[in-house]
């Protein structure tokens, strides 16, 4: 048996067949199981980890601790705790882990590592103040300590302590010129802050001393993007595909980057060839990169495009593509390519604007939109403004940096309230989907939900054409009404994404598009109340 997706070396060898399985177990949440099969193990080391784990799932966490110190100390290794911290889901399980890590630290001596684990569970919770004031006593004894440096580090910029933060790390790059990580989170805050130029330095020096970290290069990918050398970015975009367990598909046949300029030459290589076009992350990414798919069909490829059951539908509706695939095996291709890399493809390729296609490049079906008429029939007022809200991210289960992401990007409902103020000049709809929808139960105004007649994005997409505007938060329904090439507005956050750029309003990728910033970390009420007096002209006008 080959090992797991995301294999735990070096506590598991990923060579022994019950290890493994042992392992799936754990993944899979089945906990007993992977106990009992734990006792079998040979190897202390991974016998020690694994039945850490399983009892840190089962909640005897005095005992998981236990197993836990039995492993020896792997010297430049992740610790196994930050292993397991890795996989959390939910707040339950992040308190399990604090609670664990008491344990830990009643049973031994205090530890740099464990202070580590712990900021990092109080930032995945949102309690940044409380992780800076333990950090802080723990430099008190492990003051010279890389680690808990770059976590307050961490921590600070969290809470938009963004110029104490750089200043921390820069210091601590002079006195630990050898220490990539150091480097690296630099670079990142830079990138994050609207340095990016800035923070190509910082990951120059931490790629010189670990070229081969494929979350190092992934980050600088994103300097880079940001720093709008987009072709550069894209190529070392592809490290993300080196990240433990995030594909399965072989490399060898990954589609390599066009780099002729000759369509004769390009449709010599891929005339009739198969490309499988896989989705693998957001859905915001999918739908921003579905324009390179015309491009590519018109190399003579045969497009087969394996996506989500929420996206499949709308994807049909492009005539390039000869197949759309939900679930099942891993269909027969000549080549494949994930969404995201096909900026890469033609990252070689010169005016390449004139080969994309600009929005609306995405349609919805005849059936779908007067499917969505008919529902929305009873709201469609003459003279008044027809807005939809998002207002918040979706809450990703399985990526712990996700969710600190989607508490930046996010708003609550409630912080709309001003817009009530504008009256029956415009009405507003919900395009939230996921546990944020629940605060449409207290917003003071009314606010029209037909969200659960959505069962895919084709449905979304049928009642945004029918919507004047849509404002959103950092989302996929922004991309959503930017390819359908109807008016949006996006409320960027001020650590925002490179895709958004930095000082204007507009954006290169969804000319529909208009953008309202964060003058300054975690401030949205300047943001609503531009969008109010916005909001307020254009309802002056409809009305007229």
């Amino acid at each position: 048996m080959s090992a797991p997706k995301d294999s735990f070396t070096p506590f598991v060898s990923g060579t022994d067949a019950l290890e493994n399985h042992v392992l799936a177990c754990l993944q899979a949440r089945q906990s007993d199981e992977a106990l009992l099969l734990a006792e079998h193990l040979s190897s202390p080391i991974a016998r020690n980890f694994l039945e850490g784990w399983a009892l840190f799932q089962l909640g005897n966490l005095p005992e998981a601790a236990r197993c836990f110190l039995r492993l020896p100390d792997f010297s430049g290794s992740p610790h196994p705790l930050a292993l397991i911290q890795n996989t959390l889901c939910e707040e339950v399980e992040e308190r399990g882990f604090l609670t664990l890590l008491t344990h830990m630290e009643s049973f031994s001596s205090p530890s740099p590592a464990l202070y580590g684990l712990r900021a990092m569970a109080r930032l995945i919770l949102g309690e940044s103040v409380l992780g800076k004031t333990e950090l802080r006593q723990a430099l008190k004894v492990f003051p010279r300590h890389p680690v808990l440096h770059n976590a307050l580090a961490t921590l600070l910029a969290d809470r938009g302590e963004f110029a104490e933060a750089t200043t921390l790390l820069s210091g601590l790059t002079q006195k630990l010129p050898d220490h990539w990580p150091t480097h690296g989170n630099l670079g990142t805050l830079l990138t994050q802050i609207g340095q990016a130029e800035k923070a190509l330095e910082p990951f120059r020096r931490a790629i010189a001393l670990a070229p081969h970290e494929a979350r190092l290069r992934l980050n600088h990918s994103l300097a880079l993007l940001k720093a709008e050398r987009f072709a550069q970015g894209w190529l070392e975009h592809e490290w993300r595909l080196k990240l433990p367990g995030h594909t399965t598909l072989p490399s060898e046949t990954l589609l390599p980057t066009l780099e002729s300029t000759s369509p004769a030459e390009m449709q010599q290589r891929l005339h009739g060839r198969t490309v499988l076009i896989t989705q693998e992350e957001g859905l915001g990414d999918t739908l921003m990169y579905l324009r390179y798919l015309v491009p590519l069909a018109a190399t003579g490829a045969r497009l087969h495009v394996w996506c989500s059951a929420e996206l499949a539908s709308l994807v049909s509706n492009l005539d390039c593509i000869e197949t759309v695939q939900v679930g099942g095996e891993t269909p027969e291709h000549d080549y494949h390519c994930p969404f995201i890399s096909l900026p890469r493809v033609f990252s070689a390729l010169p005016k390449l604007e004139q080969r994309c296609p600009p929005p609306p490049y995405l349609s919805v079906s005849h059936l779908r939109r007067q499917r969505m008429l008919d529902r929305l029939a009873p709201y469609l007022h003459s003279g008044t403004l027809r807005v939809g809200l998002v207002w918040a991210g979706g809450h990703h289960r399985h990526d712990r940096t996700a969710r600190v992401l989607d508490r930046h990007r996010s708003m609550s409902l409630h912080q709309f309230a001003p817009l009530t103020a504008l009256g029956k000049q415009i009405q507003l709809f919900s395009l939230q989907k996921g546990p944020a929808a629940a605060q449409l139960e207290d917003f003071p105004g009314p606010i029209i939900n037909l969200m659960e007649a959505c069962e895919d994005l084709e449905d979304t997409a049928a009642l945004i054409e029918q919507l004047d505007l849509v404002v959103s938060v950092d989302t996929s329904v922004l991309h959503l009404a930017g390819a359908l090439g109807r008016e949006a507005i996006l409320l960027d956050r001020y650590t925002n994404c490179w895709r958004w750029g930095q000082g204007t309003t507009e954006s290169p990728w969804y000319p529909s598009l208009k953008i309202l910033r964060q003058p300054r970390h975690g401030a949205w009420a300047p943001v609503i109340a531009q969008l109010g007096e916005i909001l307020a002209a254009k309802a002056t006008r409809r009305s007229d």
